[in-house]
């Protein structure tokens, strides 16, 4: 690749294999993939009740998230957050403090399973991939689209 092209992830199943993208820029199935690469996929979502990412995520082996004033960053291979990247759907996520993405701010509902690429990913996705990467593969839209919101408050006696 050169720096002017655009690496373009796609998500596709063959038959009952799962293809996994996050790794590569070329899709192979899972069990065939060259590196390190755990897949969430979606009936494990819908057990775990988990309402975020970041609380998805907090029950598997091997990641470490930490929780802060400033949200649930993630740290892979010993590496903190400033060097995990944070894709949806393949494409980089905006809104970064202080190098970390907050994985509370993604909700579960509508993710059709993550991908997490645990090891080196630079050579594929830049200086910020040295710890690894998490791929957040969304579901496929159906309908017209719609608005949730979600809010919490509290006194000092409970």
């Amino acid at each position: 690749m050169t720096g002017g092209e655009l690496l373009v992830l796609t998500a596709t199943t063959a038959g009952s294999a799962t293809v996994v993208v996050t790794g590569s820029p070329i899709a192979y199935e899972r069990s065939q993939t060259p590196e390190t690469l755990e897949v969430i996929d979606r009936d494990t979502i819908e057990q775990s009740g988990s309402r975020s990412v970041a609380e998805l995520l907090e029950e598997q082996v091997g990641l470490q998230i930490t929780r802060s004033f400033r949200g649930s960053t993630i740290s892979l291979q010993g590496l903190d957050a400033q060097h995990v990247l944070v894709l949806v759907d393949g494409q980089r996520t905006i809104g970064q403090l202080d190098g970390a993405i907050d994985l509370d701010r993604f909700t579960v509902d509508g993710v059709d399973r993550i991908e997490v690429l645990k090891g080196a990913g630079s050579a594929l996705y830049g200086a910020d991939a040295l710890g690894g990467v998490v791929n957040i593969i969304t579901q496929a839209g159906a309908g017209r689209p719609q608005v949730q919101g979600l809010t919490r408050y509290g006194s000092r006696n409970t």
